[in-house]
């Protein structure tokens, strides 16, 4: 009997996004000092850092450090150069605008604990407290109380090059396509769900996210016995017969999530009988994909491996224009580079159409024993024309 494990969501065809929340600094070298041999980067609000020690590969200055999207409100950021020159500045955040600051640094700049964090902007300079926790908010660190707090991972430009003025924000909205970042969140006026196990979860989080701050994260906890779990994420409303759909997707797959067989993207009939075909993780750790919308069904396995512990860029063509048996094709690009050996080139029929676009970790027939799942995907887009890896 097959045993799931089944998380996913089903786009809507309309989305919104605002302007990203931003702040860029001038970044310099004290006069007179040495150039930088390193560089790193920690940004905090008023509870907790955000970003950690980021480093930036080969700095140049001077130059600007974009920060996007950033949450609105105070902001702390501190710079850690090489023979313990630091920096620091203090910004207001405004929502929906790019703020701008300087910081210039120095081995004058003093950082009396030694926690890498400028005195001028440590919430308790004189105990070391790198995560600059502050449970509520008043100013005073809990170094004193010995709490702590994670990083959040706020995505940093990098400095290197000729032009330092990146910007590491979502590209969402795009024209004429559907698009969803994440950055406001899981909207329920875009997403709706029902859940029947604890075991299997989606969130939207930070600690991973290839554009912007957050992106989809879907986790399976770790069992010993083939659970069956059923988790759903979806909309029936605003719903749009893809004939001829691009989905460009972003995917980050750990490699401690290997060894398993899984769904990450699905596109379903919407109606009676519910055919579907399927892009996913074989259990060997190659792409495959499985369509059950067409008799006789077809599945195909890549001799390309999934990447681990990166993102990666996946775009699924599928086409099914009529029902004769004969029409509709899919390819899937990875990276901009096509998986030919999974390309399905006839009798990829759906009628009735397909209706949206799923995300998943529907694991078919787990092992006895699995360590947890962990798939995240960002920049989610939906469009009548392929729309490339750079958009």
């Amino acid at each position: 009997m097959r045993s799931l494990v089944f998380a996913c969501a089903v786009l809507s065809v309309w989305a919104g996004c605002s302007s990203p929340t931003a702040v860029t600094l001038d970044v310099s070298v004290a006069a007179g000092e040495a150039p930088l041999s390193s560089l790193a980067v920690s940004v905090f609000d008023a509870h907790r850092a955000l970003t950690l020690q980021r480093g930036v590969d080969a700095p140049k200055l001077p130059g600007k450090l974009t920060l996007s999207p950033v949450p609105a409100g105070a902001l702390r950021i501190a710079f850690i150069g090489d023979a313990r020159r630091f920096a620091s500045a203090r910004v207001d955040a405004v929502a929906g605008k790019t703020v701008t600051a300087s910081a210039t640094l120095s081995t004058m700049t003093m950082d009396a604990d030694g926690d890498l964090v400028p005195d001028d902007i440590d919430n308790c300079p004189a105990a070391a407290n790198a995560d600059q926790a502050d449970s509520d908010g008043d100013g005073t660190g809990d170094a004193c109380g010995g709490l702590t707090n994670g990083d959040l991972g706020i995505p940093v430009a990098d400095l290197a090059g000729a032009d330092l003025s990146q910007v590491v924000a979502t590209k969402c909205p795009v024209a004429g396509a559907f698009c969803d970042g994440f950055e406001g969140g899981l909207d329920t006026g875009l997403w709706q769900g029902q859940k029947m196990d604890a075991r299997a979860h989606i969130t939207v989080d930070s600690f991973h996210a290839y554009r912007g701050l957050n992106a989809l994260h879907i986790h399976v906890d770790p069992f010993t016995n083939p659970p069956v779990v059923y988790e759903q994420i979806e909309t029936y409303e605003n719903q749009t017969s893809y004939v001829d759909a691009w989905s460009r997707v972003y995917v980050y797959v750990p490699a401690a999530s290997e060894g398993f067989r899984a769904t990450m993207l699905k596109m379903t009939e919407g109606a009676d009988p519910y055919g579907a075909i399927y892009l996913g993780i074989s259990d060997g750790g190659r792409f495959f994909v499985s369509d059950s919308a067409s008799v006789p069904s077809t599945v195909k396995e890549s001799a390309t491996a999934v990447p681990t512990d990166r993102w990666f860029c996946l775009e699924w063509h599928v086409t099914s224009a009529a029902n004769d048996m004969s029409s509709g094709a899919t390819q899937l690009f990875v990276d901009g580079m096509e998986l030919g050996d999974i390309s399905i080139g006839s009798n990829l029929v759906a009628y009735p159409p397909f209706l949206g676009l799923t995300l998943s970790s529907e694991l078919d027939n787990p092992p006895d024993r699995l360590g947890g799942v962990d798939i995240w995907f960002d920049e989610v887009l939906v469009a009548g024309t392929r729309m490339g890896c750079g958009g």
